[in-house]
């Protein structure tokens, strides 16, 4: 399946979760990327997270709030790849280091749309 297949099943998902109480909020970071014909790489809806004094790219996909249930919540960000792909890339690798140990936050890979459950599951346990 390719990755925009995955990514437009995933915010599906995440749409029926948001009426469900599970998820309180979503957005999409990450909005493609192409190459012009000198093959010069163009992302579409750059994506920053601000930390501090700067903003830190992410290139991550989706920024997903869940309610855990206790009165807390929880940051996930999901990164879609292809089946085949199971690393982050170096900058994405780079913001997930940063990001662990802080509390309650998770970066992720997601491959297919039902691994959603178990992600979001392992998100509310933080």
């Amino acid at each position: 399946m390719k990755e925009a297949q995955v990514k437009e099943e995933v915010l599906n998902k995440l749409s029926s979760l948001l009426h469900g109480g599970e998820v309180i909020w979503f957005r999409v970071l990450h909005n493609g990327l192409f190459f012009d014909r000198n093959g010069r790489r163009i992302t579409m809806g750059q994506s920053i997270f601000p930390m501090g004094e700067i903003d830190f790219p992410t290139d991550l996909d989706i920024i997903v709030l869940i309610n855990c249930g206790d009165g807390t919540i929880a940051t996930l960000f999901l990164d879609v790849k292809r089946a085949s792909v199971k690393k982050f890339s170096l900058r994405q690798e780079e913001f997930k280091k940063t990001m662990q140990g802080k509390p309650k936050i998770l970066c992720r890979i997601i491959n297919d749309v039902s691994q959603l459950g178990s992600i979001i599951k392992e998100c509310k346990s933080l």
